[in-house]
């Protein structure tokens, strides 16, 4: 687990590569399954209930899948699929560990928000780079296309989770 966590980083210290990981079902389901998990202790922190979160994760989950395989489709990529969409929920998982310290230093300094707040907006500018990144070796494009897609996947995914926001508690 810590070799694959230090794979992940240096993915995102730009080191290595998607290519550098196991084409592997477990591994994907594997960070399927944590990633689902990490946004449930991250929404509980952030004082959504599980009910309520339950569907945007689904469909944040559902629509990066289906957004990776589109793009490696058109590329004609496809079997970079694993790889890549291992990269993009590994590089996910490393921010949403951040979310999750950051909130709980808010909860344990008693001010909501006053580190987790801040954070977010940075953390938006360092998924589009990183998973920018991926996707343009996935595709081995540009920058420009990796970063482009990148903010396509993440406008689309806040889109349609507004469409289930009334239901967050």
């Amino acid at each position: 687990m810590r070799a694959l966590l230090a794979l992940f980083r240096d993915i995102a210290l730009c080191r290595r590569g998607p290519e550098d990981l196991p084409v592997s079902r477990g591994l994907l389901a594997t960070l399927l399954v944590t990633y689902f998990v990490g946004n449930f202790v991250q929404a509980l922190l952030s004082g959504w209930t599980l009910r309520g979160v339950a569907p945007l994760v689904i469909v944040e989950i559902v629509m990066l899948l289906v957004w990776v395989w589109v793009l490696l489709a058109f590329f004609g990529r496809r079997p970079r699929f694993m790889q890549t969409m291992s990269a993009v929920l590994g590089i996910a998982l490393l921010l949403t560990l951040l979310d999750i310290a950051l909130l709980a230093l808010d909860h344990l300094v008693g001010v909501p928000g006053a580190l987790s707040d801040g954070w977010s907006v940075i953390r938006l500018f360092v998924m589009v780079l990183l998973i920018g990144r991926v996707l343009m070796l996935a595709v081995e494009g540009s920058m420009f296309t990796g970063f482009a897609f990148t903010m396509m996947m993440i406008l689309s995914i806040i889109y349609v989770g507004q469409l289930f926001r009334p239901g967050i508690g």
